[in-house]
């Protein structure tokens, strides 16, 4: 969690592409007295979706994505349910911060957003979001109320907004987008479980409706959106200030952490509610957001973070588990799909992201231009250092087990073979297969990828 939060601080922007798109809403500028709930879709760069092998996946007809049985079932015995009841102090936190009004009512003080003591601060609106997840696994039951109280205040009010806010750091949109995804998520999982009438469950579905058809990748800065045909360009370009009302160069969140929560958030939403309007959307966007790792499988984005880069590198590797997973719902083989322009498969992507796990160098060539991190992380004061140091420096931590475990379809299929890693021998597939050392697998998402994957398994 602790790379998490840090890793929230750094991230900077999003915004606009200006060749090979299609714009589907005149732009209209942000003022202050005037924020919508969603940025309309605006110059992104669709032109790799025609061709791409999603075109005519569809939802199957009266499809239903996690029985309400089988989810009680990995709720009440799964083996989150014990990790989270050893997450240290998450359910005193939880309620003793109010986390429940924190989401509900989601407002971010930008002078006070680090500030422990506030109540509405971004860093406490970032661990409440954290603690969704564990909570659920302690108590189901329990958060079933909560997160319907939420979600419904939010599909009511509409009150999920960023204010009016040009800064290089955007942190109250980073915070809107997260717990959209977040809430967004939740419903698609248990939504037959939650305590809502039919007619409560229009109006979320409304909202939600509204939400993906948005722009995910929009950001206040109106940066140029990442580039999908020339990825290198992300880590290259320059940012500056342009006046009173953005910034120069390409804007990194439009292709990051959130965005990447956004699609799949996108993709288990519409697959959840069979809606094959919001699923062509998702895959649109999916497809996009592929366009920003290079030839070799890099996610360039992610890869320029200078001394923190493998942290946020091995996001990606998550959600890359978790998207396989959302789609083998609906029988679609992720790992054979193929990338935008550079005609490799999403398996061997994930073959170079492991080659990184073990060794963090492989990302110099991006990470040398130390966009979006603090002066201290800076790529020269690791390049050089083993990979285990890198990873307990920079406040990066994160277990690659815990990786392992977001990614059981591809290391089943394809890494039956004994693997180094940080200088030991392992076996990939019996570990993704331990169902140990996971403790904290929620990190990029609420429903654990291996929770889906064994689901998908048994349909």
């Amino acid at each position: 969690m602790r790379h998490l939060l840090i890793a929230l601080v750094f991230l900077t922007s999003a915004c606009v592409n200006a060749t090979s798109v299609v714009t589907e809403t005149k732009f209209q500028p942000v003022t202050k007295s005037q924020v919508p709930l969603m940025e309309p879709v605006h110059k992104i760069d669709y032109s790799y979706y025609p061709d791409s092998d999603f075109v005519n996946l569809k939802i199957p007809e009266n499809f239903e994505y996690i029985k309400p049985t089988t989810l009680r079932y990995h709720m009440e015995t799964g083996e989150y349910r014990h990790y989270s009841k050893q997450y240290f102090g998450v359910e005193k936190r939880y309620n003793g911060w109010d986390c429940h009004n924190i989401l509900k009512n989601f407002k971010v003080n930008i002078a006070k957003t680090f500030k422990m003591g506030d109540d509405e601060s971004f860093f406490k609106i970032t661990v409440c979001q954290n603690h969704i997840a564990p909570m659920t696994h302690m108590d189901y039951k329990y958060m079933m109320e909560k997160m319907s109280d939420i979600i419904l205040h939010h599909a009511t009010n509409r009150n999920v907004k960023e204010p009016y806010y040009i800064k290089d750091v955007n942190n109250p949109q980073y915070a809107k987008y997260m717990l959209m995804a977040n809430t967004a998520e939740f419903y698609a999982v248990f939504k037959d479980l939650m305590p809502l009438t039919p007619p409560e469950h229009e109006v979320i579905k409304a909202y939600f409706d509204e939400i993906f058809m948005g722009n995910p990748f929009h950001t206040q800065q109106r940066r140029e959106q990442c580039d999908v045909n020339n990825p290198a360009r992300i880590a290259s370009t320059i940012n500056r200030k342009n006046g009173n009302n953005g910034q120069t160069g390409i804007g990194m969140n439009g292709c990051g952490s959130y965005a990447y929560t956004m699609v799949n958030a996108s993709l288990a939403y519409a697959i959840s509610t069979n809606n094959n309007k919001l699923f062509k959307r998702a895959k649109m966007n999916l497809t996009h957001l592929l366009g920003s790792y290079d030839d070799n499988g890099i996610q360039v984005a992610q890869a320029t973070r200078g001394g923190v880069s493998w942290g946020y590198h091995t996001d990606q590797t998550q959600y890359l588990g978790y998207t396989t997973e959302i789609l083998a719902s609906i029988g679609y083989d992720f790992l054979q799909h193929t990338m935008p322009r550079s005609g490799i498969t999403v398996k061997e992507v994930m073959d170079m992201h492991w080659d990184i796990i073990d060794d963090h160098t492989l990302l110099g060539v991006y990470a040398k231009y130390n966009q979006g991190v603090m002066k201290r992380d800076q790529w020269n004061d690791v390049k050089d250092l083993p990979t285990l140091k890198v990873t307990q420096i920079m406040q990066q931590q994160k277990p690659w087990r815990h990786i392992a475990l977001s990614n059981p379809r591809y290391l089943n299929e394809y890494r039956d073979e004994v693997t180094t890693i940080w200088g030991k021998e392992v076996n990939l597939k019996e570990i993704a297969n331990s169902k140990s050392g996971g403790a904290n697998n929620w990190y990029n998402h609420l429903f654990p990828s291996e929770y889906l994957y064994r689901i998908n398994q048994s349909r």
